[in-house]
């Protein structure tokens, strides 16, 4: 909706012809209320009858075009059309009127003519529309192959074609807006005579065309209200599975809310375009467009307030019998829940797979979601939830509804899990850093203004659980500098908990609001520090009210905590009293002790070292490059066990670039010279696992210490360090012609730019540590990738196929689009007794050998699977095909003819009654027209 807005904002001429003076208009109505094409696509058909019989000029133009062209299933009524744009020009036509002007003392009175300006705009709009609807007919039947022929044409056709369509983009006002117009004409327009295609010998060509020709001579408007009178009321979907997945949509409508059960007709596109599949899919979708408008507009439709056609809102409430809570809940008013029958669960979903509280969350309908509540409403029980904007109490928080909150709270709601508020797709970017975004529990506190419960949290010490955006400390910054005290004082005693962004805060603090720094770091900014121990010292200066003392320690403090206890202590006295000078002593002597440490590590300096560590306050570092990183990369295993018995963190350290703040004073180019001899700024390699790093040394014994001491992970690190998942490198299977076969046995069996020993040596310790069963996802990742090396190190190392999770996974890896798909791997699947037989899962309804049909790159690998691993080639799986009716299907002709020459046969051959049994049946269940497959 925001795109049509903008799209209609930019191209379109905004007036309000027919609109009564005064009259309130949404932003959506005044944008297409002078626009007569969007107008005819977005306005009930009803009320624009109606507001053109009262002599609204933009109405009349466009119920014109509506029935000039029968639009949404209206009948041309070309004599009605022409009256209509008449009466709308001659209200936006100039008028002329006669002004008789009396005579003064007894002179005779004269006229004069008066012309009234009429609506300039709608006649330009007029006009536009009437341009625009000649190039929506003339593109409409312009399909891929149309374009495919253009584009391989070497006569020039393609820059009159990409002329052309930049002129037609000019003539509808934009590049965006033509898109738009486009695909809402071909779903609008008449339904029928859609073009059948050009097959030449193509035998699954001429059986589309033939779907195509039968869709042409239905009538989804009839077939639709039948359905409606039965009180079916399921919708058609559309589904474009790829090369870029779209997800399913419904054709012709759009829905507050709809699920893939509500679905009674499909039309899916495949993921390899073939002769005749965009004139087919452009059939079906018209069709389903057409069954969708009839079956929304139909008076029967129960749904009238959760759908309606494309641009055309749904109903304010539902109005029909109330038959369950849900029912009660849609029609907004709570008088009606009395009407619920006795015995219905006031927690069921109905069949949208929304409760009656779901659906009052959704209407923003306060009072009736807190009539649910009282009626026993379970908050936490919303299946939808996860579709759209989450559990109702993160709508109500959305929503600004305070005590709505509380008592939802009250009767269960929890913060836990995603809110749904914020879905950040693969073109929309991330949340703005440093803001609040309102994507997470914490974030929705603070816009609703909710300061209570977020208190509540933190008293249950669940900041870190409800706040994985950031959006508590982007929401204090935006406060301090705005300078709105209210919300800093609600915030200040949460911002900066343990594991959030505290550091970041601080430095902008410093640079921006030095007066807030000595509470922040007084309440959680300490925790900031790199050590307890230099947070010691941070508070001091904060108590002191010492800022300058505080700046300089944020950029050169970094490693007080080397300093023995008793000096430490004499330099928190220095940072209480603002001592800059005895602070730089303090960084120059904990500098040298790092370097000192360092050099013990590096050189094997055992009493050194057991020195220096023996003497350092904390070595729990963070935040920073860490002495246990510099033990696993350069030190001895003795060094890294007596780092861990110290307390030293696990976890993989990173030492960012730090952007200094100005303290002032004469002392920071001294300062600066001390941070650079002392490295301050040199981070190591911090972007790696301590197991990694210990693996790449090649010492499993420092790998097994680092493990006993809690480090995990090993399986996923072996998956980055064998490159396991990825194509290897010259694999070319995607774009193979459906008659060739591929020989991939000489592509890699190892990532060949990646050390093998460390990887050999992560999965060692992974199979130790979690077990051989744990490496389960790294087997199909390395499957997936062809590396039958990298494989054979996980079974060594006790991985038991026999009782693999998820078999179809890892035969799916072997065969799907994209893989090498080797003969060798297959044997070595077979070999280690990977289970052949599982029950269909949403993951797939295949075996393997109808997996290897639709995507095996070599087809050799037929032969692996039915003579040397001993499966059934004529399996009948659960939706009535063998393996070479998917081969078929997918048109996979090299690999049908493998299974032919093992004795594969069609489902119909191997079965016939069972076969002619699921056609009767999917006959009577499917739409088999709308099917681009061969099943008729």
């Amino acid at each position: 909706m925001r795109l049509f807005l903008r799209i209609l904002a930019a191209s379109s001429v905004l007036v309000t012809a027919g609109c009564g003076a005064g009259a309130t208009l949404t932003p959506f109505e005044a944008a297409v209320a002078g626009d007569p094409l969007m107008r005819a696509f977005s306005t009930r058909m009803d009320d624009l009858t109606r507001q053109a019989a009262n002599g609204d000029a933009g109405a009349q133009a466009a119920l014109s075009i509506v029935k000039a062209e029968g639009l949404r299933g209206a009948p041309v009524e070309l004599a009605e059309a022409e009256t209509l744009k008449k009466q709308a020009l001659s209200r936006a036509a100039p008028t002329t009127i006669t002004q008789y002007i009396p005579g003064v003392n007894g002179a005779p009175g004269r006229t004069a003519l008066i012309n009234v300006p009429g609506d300039a705009s709608l006649r330009l709009a007029i006009r536009r529309a009437d341009e625009c609807v000649s190039v929506l007919k003339r593109e409409q039947d312009r399909g891929l192959e149309a374009f495919l022929a253009v584009l391989h044409d070497e006569d020039g056709n393609l820059e009159a074609f990409e002329r052309g369509q930049r002129e037609a983009e000019a003539i509808c006002g934009g590049k965006e807006r033509y898109a738009i117009l486009r695909g809402l004409w071909d779903e609008a327009r008449p339904w029928g005579d859609r073009p059948l295609p050009d097959c030449d010998d193509n035998e699954r060509c001429r059986i589309l065309a033939q779907k195509i020709a039968r869709l042409n001579a239905r009538d989804p408007a009839r077939e639709a209200k039948e359905a409606a009178a039965r009180g079916d009321f399921r919708l058609g979907g559309f589904n474009h599975i790829g090369p870029m997945p779209m997800g399913w949509s419904l054709p012709g409508v759009s829905c507050t809310v709809w699920t893939r059960d509500m679905i009674g007709k499909w039309h899916v596109n495949q993921d390899v375009i073939m002769p005749g599949d965009s004139q087919h899919t452009s059939a079906a979708v018209g069709f389903i467009a057409a069954y969708n408008r009839a079956m929304v507009t139909d008076p029967a439709f129960a749904y009238a307030d959760v759908c309606a056609e494309t641009m055309v809102g749904p109903a304010q409430r539902y109005e029909g019998a109330v038959a369950n809570w849900a029912h009660a809940a849609r029609s907004g008013d709570p008088a009606r829940l009395s009407e619920v029958p006795t015995g219905q669960d006031v927690n069921a979903p109905d069949a949208l797979n929304v409760t009656a509280l779901g659906w009052a969350m959704r209407r923003e309908d306060e009072p009736m979601a807190m009539a649910l509540l009282a009626a026993g409403a379970d908050p936490r029980n919303d299946p939808s939830a996860g579709r759209d904007e989450g559990l109702p109490l993160a709508r109500a928080l959305k929503q600004k509804r305070i005590e709505l909150a509380h008592r939802l709270i009250a009767a269960g709601a929890v913060m836990e899990g995603s809110t749904g508020a914020c879905r950040i797709g693969l073109y929309e970017a991330p949340p703005a850093p440093f803001t609040n975004s309102g994507c997470s529990w914490a974030g929705l506190l603070i816009q609703a203004g909710a300061f209570d419960l977020l208190d509540q949290q933190a008293a249950q010490g669940r900041l870190a659980a409800i706040d994985g955006t950031g959006d508590l400390a982007g929401a204090f910054l935006t406060a301090a500098a705005a300078r709105d005290e209210t919300v800093m004082a609600r915030l200040l005693p949460h911002v900066g908990y343990p594991g959030s962004m505290g550091g970041e805060v601080l430095k902008r603090l410093l640079a921006q609001r030095p007066d807030l720094v000595a509470p922040y770091v007084l309440h959680h900014g300490a925790e900031a520090a790199r050590s307890e121990a230099e947070a010691t010292v941070w508070r001091a200066a904060a108590e002191g009210g010492q800022m300058e003392a505080l700046t300089f320690l944020w950029d050169y403090g970094a490693d007080l905590n080397l300093l023995p206890l008793d000096v430490l202590a004499g330099c928190t006295d220095r940072a209480r009293a603002g001592d800059i000078e005895g602070l730089l002593g303090c960084v120059e002597q904990a500098g040298r002790r790092r370097q000192a440490l360092h050099a013990a590590i590096r050189g094997g300096n055992e009493p050194e070292f057991a020195r220096l560590v023996a003497e350092a306050a904390d070595l729990r570092e963070r935040g920073k490059g860490s002495q246990l990183a510099v033990a696993v990369d350069s030190g001895s295993l003795e060094m890294v066990q007596a780092l861990l018995k110290r307390g030293a963190n696990l976890t993989p350290t990173y030492a960012p670039e730090r952007q200094r703040i100005a303290y002032g004073g004469s002392l920071r180019a001294l300062a600066d010279a001390i941070a650079t001899a002392n490295g301050y700024e040199q981070a190591l390699r911090h972007d790696q696992s301590l197991l990694q790093r210990a693996a790449e040394r090649g010492d499993d014994a420092m790998m097994r210490a680092l493990s006993d001491a809690g480090a995990r992970g090993a399986a996923n690190l072996a998956k980055w360090a064998g490159n396991l998942g990825n194509p290897p490198a010259g694999l070319n299977s995607l774009f193979l012609a459906p008659d060739r076969s591929a020989d991939h046995e000489d592509l890699p069996n190892r990532a060949v730019d990646r050390d093998f020993e460390v990887y050999r040596l992560l999965i060692a310790e992974a199979a130790r540590v979690e077990g051989p069963q744990s490496l389960e996802d790294a087997f199909a990742s390395g499957v997936y990738s062809g590396y039958n090396d990298a494989l054979q190190v996980m079974l060594d190392n006790g991985l038991d196929l026999s009782k693999a999770k998820a078999p179809e996974r890892i035969w799916s890896s072997l065969t799907q689009s994209g893989t090498p798909c080797k003969p060798s791997t297959a044997r070595l699947l077979i070999a280690n007794r990977l289970t052949q037989t599982y029950a269909p899962n949403d993951y797939t309804h295949w075996s393997p050998v109808q997996s290897f049909a639709a995507g095996c790159a070599d087809a050799r690998v037929a032969d692996v699977l039915v003579r040397e691993g001993g499966m059934d080639v004529n399996e009948v799986g659960v939706d009535g095909g063998t393996a070479l009716d998917v081969a078929v299907r997918y048109n996979r002709l090299v690999n049908a003819e493998a299974l032919r020459l093992l004795g594969g046969l069609t489902a119909a051959v191997v079965a016939p009654d069972a076969d002619q049994a699921r056609k009767a049946e999917r006959r009577t269940q499917d739409d088999l027209d709308l099917e681009q497959s061969v099943d008729f």
